[in-house]
């Protein structure tokens, strides 16, 4: 989905309930600022409940 689409969903959602709890994932090739654009979008379109998840460190991984 691009940024546009992304947009018009959250705005859809904040119409529907404005409390909508959005759940970020990213991997590490995605760069921080994507992320951020994604957060700002989400409170642009009125929704405040952001969160990243986030995995465990695998003991591969160190």
């Amino acid at each position: 989905m691009n940024l546009k689409g992304l947009a018009d969903h959250f705005t859809k959602a904040a119409r529907t309930d404005r409390e909508t709890q959005i759940l970020i994932q990213a991997d590490q090739r995605v760069a921080h600022g994507k992320v951020v654009q994604v957060m700002d979008l989400a409170r642009s379109a009125g929704l405040a409940r952001l969160a990243i998840v986030t995995q465990p460190k695998s003991k591969r991984d160190g």
